[in-house]
């Protein structure tokens, strides 16, 4: 049987220098995702590894990640011997991106309320011009109790 990553390629902006690869193997779990996607996957893109939130995208699938430490050490295996372990590795949920573009020109449903008339109305921002429970509020000049 031959690997899945058989026909890919690397492909970087930095070329790597001589004498200064290192190897890491870090898991990356995509869940309930069906293993024959990786075999007819045509393309394969990690970004973003070393952030907080990287990416991978399979083909049109995009996968956002969470760095998480294992319950126990995962041991890499390579004809039935041990060539790395790890207490690290990274949960993938697939996402759907959304252009910036849309998402500032759209307004979201809770940007609106119905009007009397049953059009639309902007919500205000009433708790801005609320007081901050100090009372009936300041007195005015010209204001008599």
């Amino acid at each position: 049987m031959s690997s899945p990553y058989a026909g890919l390629t690397r492909s970087s902006s930095r070329p790597i220098e001589d004498g200064s690869e290192e190897t890491h193997y870090l898991t990356l779990d995509l869940g309930a995702v069906d293993p024959s996607l990786l075999a007819n996957c045509g393309s394969i893109r990690l970004v973003g590894l070393e952030t907080s939130t990287p990416f991978l995208q399979l083909g049109d699938l995009i996968f956002q990640g969470v760095h998480t430490r294992t319950l126990g050490t995962e041991l890499v295996l390579d004809d039935a011997r041990v060539i790395a372990q790890s207490e690290h590795k990274v949960l993938f949920n697939p996402v759907q991106l959304i252009p910036k573009a849309e998402t500032e020109t759209e307004p979201g449903p809770e940007s609106h309320d119905t009007g009397p008339s049953g059009s639309a109305v902007p919500r205000t921002k009433r708790a801005s011009r609320r007081g901050r429970g100090r009372g009936k509020g300041r007195k005015r000049a010209g204001d008599d109790d």
